[in-house]
């Protein structure tokens, strides 16, 4: 494998298609609101540039398509997925996600969850990092998966990592009146320890509401 200067010098030909690149190129000129120095949270590109945000989420997660969230059913027309197969583009060298963790976001009915994973990916010849939410259906957003922010390789690459979900959950809370995920449902890089404390540093008032209908309904028994 190539090292990564030598990917920057070439633009990453080897890696990814002419169109990718420039998608990508788009993607990193958008800066958002820098919380931390080198990390770009982009939240809001699902409002503002949303064919952008899910054309580099496909790009970051091409390699772990038959991992990701798939919500299935059979019915009178057979077998139905909510993603689509798609032909892996051949590479010489391979974009591999590293996987965060996942939440569920309610349970609206028996069976019916609405689960969400969060990825980072190394991407080179541009030496950054993208970061994906990805969910089982398009019943939220039009789409499974987008790209929500990124961030260079001289910051620590977990701490980025939820540095951008925190500000994707922090648009949950603002502009959907979002009273925070329902279950922590599996650890990657990132712990149910660490995810439960960042749900507490976003969502602080419903943290502790449920804390007091734990004590009634201790203190009642």
């Amino acid at each position: 494998m190539q090292s990564k200067s030598t990917e920057s010098a070439n633009g990453g030909t080897e890696v990814f298609t002419q169109t990718e690149r420039e998608a990508l190129r788009r993607f990193f000129m958008h800066t958002g609101k820098r919380r931390q120095p080198g990390i770009a949270a982009l939240p809001e590109l699902i409002e503002e540039k949303e064919e952008l945000a899910v054309e580099v989420a496909a790009i970051a997660l091409a390699t772990v398509q038959d991992r990701l969230l798939n919500f299935t059913s059979i019915g009178p027309e057979g077998f139905r997925s909510a993603r689509e197969p798609k032909v892996p583009q051949s590479r010489r060298v391979l974009v591999v996600p590293r996987y965060l963790f996942m939440i569920d976001w309610a349970m609206s009915g028996p069976g019916i969850s609405w689960p969400e994973a969060y990825y980072i990916t190394f991407v080179p010849g541009f030496d950054r990092y993208v970061v994906t939410a990805s969910r089982d259906s398009a019943d939220l957003y039009g789409c499974c998966d987008h790209a929500i922010g990124w961030f260079g390789d001289a910051v620590d690459p977990k701490a980025s990592g939820i540095a951008v979900v925190k500000a994707w959950w922090e648009m949950a809370r603002d502009r959907q009146d979002h009273e925070g995920w329902f279950c922590f449902v599996d650890a990657g890089s990132v712990s149910e320890a660490e995810a439960q404390a960042l749900r507490q540093n976003v969502w602080p008032e419903q943290e502790k509401e449920e804390e007091d209908a734990v004590e009634a309904e201790e203190s009642a028994k």
